[in-house]
């Protein structure tokens, strides 16, 4: 790959995580160091529950993400478009992976293994900055829609309304949460929700504190928990 076509690639990756400090140069070295392969629509990049050996820089394509519910279904938490950040949790605290990746198209990957991921991690250059920065953002931003989407899930819940719901909406509602949770859980990509969680999930309660209470701004303002 050329200078031109990193340049190209790291800039991209840089609209979709500003990294203050970092230069698309900077970035480029870290690319530059992957391991290149192109993936046909429907193949199997990663598959939940085995062992992570790699982080993914999804250069062009696109990638469904999916994980077994607790009834061992399938489900589809997300598709990544390019330019995107995969695979990296995993590799940080040596976890199974959380979800299995498919092109959805013909997919171009950049692949750095956990020996040359941990010592980049550790590398003093600007190209160990680079690497450095671009995980927190990513890390950064995986949190932050997780936390959106729990005060949206929480918020659209009506909580008063629901406290004089009946039966069955309460239990319509517990569903919907539990699902949503879920996808959360993707987002976080560390979480396991196994049967007995799930239960516990589909009997939550929303409460409203004593700050939502007096300030309504609160409780539809921006912000994360």
């Amino acid at each position: 790959m050329n200078l031109k076509e990193l340049l190209t690639y790291s800039r991209a990756l840089l609209r979709v995580y500003p990294s203050p400090g970092v230069a698309p140069k900077d970035l480029a070295k870290v690319v530059e160091i992957c391991e290149f392969h192109w993936l046909d629509p429907g193949q199997l990049l990663c598959d939940e529950g085995e062992q992570a050996n790699d982080m993914y820089v999804l250069l062009e394509g696109a990638i469904r993400v999916e994980r077994l519910d607790p009834n061992g279904t399938k489900r589809e938490l997300c598709r990544l478009a390019a330019p995107a950040l995969l695979g990296h949790m995993a590799v940080i605290d040596n976890s199974p992976r959380s979800a299995s990746c498919t092109a959805t198209t013909a997919t171009l990957i950049g692949s750095l293994n956990r020996t040359r991921f941990t010592r980049e991690l550790g590398d003093a250059t600007r190209r160990g900055v680079a690497l450095r920065r671009i995980l927190l953002t990513a890390l950064t931003t995986q949190l932050n829609t997780a936390n959106n989407r729990i005060r949206q899930l929480i918020f659209e819940a009506a909580p008063v309304e629901a406290a004089t719901a009946s039966p069955k909406k309460k239990a319509q509602f517990a569903k919907t949460s539990a699902r949503e949770l879920e996808k959360i859980a993707g987002i976080l990509d560390g979480w396991r929700i196994d049967g007995t969680q799930m239960s516990q999930l589909e009997r939550m309660k929303v409460v409203l504190d004593d700050d939502a209470k007096r300030n309504p701004r609160n409780k539809r303002g921006p912000g994360s928990f």
